[in-house]
């Protein structure tokens, strides 16, 4: 189970490191019932709403992962797991639609703040992950530390669909080339 929330932020820190660089590929699932199974053999996949793809860049590394999801807000099913890159392919080349961003994923005492910048959008945005058990609880704190330490602007937008990664291109996007 995933908890997280999410901030809509004005411009990222100047404290970050190193960003991974993230492709992330969204698609339907197109009969692939039989294959998840042999990765989550215990998940009901009429839970499942969101099927994505990402391909990891970090130094000279790259790293290929399939993630599930099922519906909520602050709190959804997340089902992850590490794949060749032969199946990424593979899946590639089901894919509807793609965000690519770097990351900067940033520790402060018990949370991680992960950062991304996109880079595919019409639009310069930012946002802020933090995914923590319990993380309304946190929020407050959240908040303080996005004023006093940071000091970045924020706009809590978990509720918000539109802030999706699997929508972004849908809103912030004006015309998509489909060069998947």
């Amino acid at each position: 189970m995933e908890e997280e929330i999410k901030y809509l932020i004005n411009k990222l820190p100047s404290n970050l490191s190193n960003p991974l660089y993230i492709e992330q590929y969204y698609f339907v699932n197109l009969n692939y019932d039989a294959y998840f199974k042999n990765y989550f053999p215990t998940i009901d996949l009429t839970k499942i709403n969101t099927f994505r793809l990402r391909k990891i860049k970090f130094n000279n590394n790259t790293s290929y992962i399939l993630t599930l999801k099922g519906s909520g807000t602050y709190k959804r099913l997340e089902y992850e797991c590490e794949i060749t890159k032969e199946e990424f392919i593979l899946f590639k080349t089901k894919t509807i639609s793609l965000i690519i961003k770097n990351r900067y994923i940033y520790q402060y005492e018990d949370l991680k703040f992960e950062f991304d910048e996109y880079l595919n959008l019409d639009k310069i945005m930012y946002t802020c992950e933090i995914e923590k058990e319990n993380i309304l609880n946190e929020k407050k704190r959240i908040e303080e530390i996005f004023t006093n330490f940071f000091k970045i602007d924020y706009l809590d937008v978990s509720l918000d669909l539109r802030y999706r990664n699997s929508n972004l291109l849908k809103y912030f996007k004006k015309e998509q080339k489909n060069d998947l």
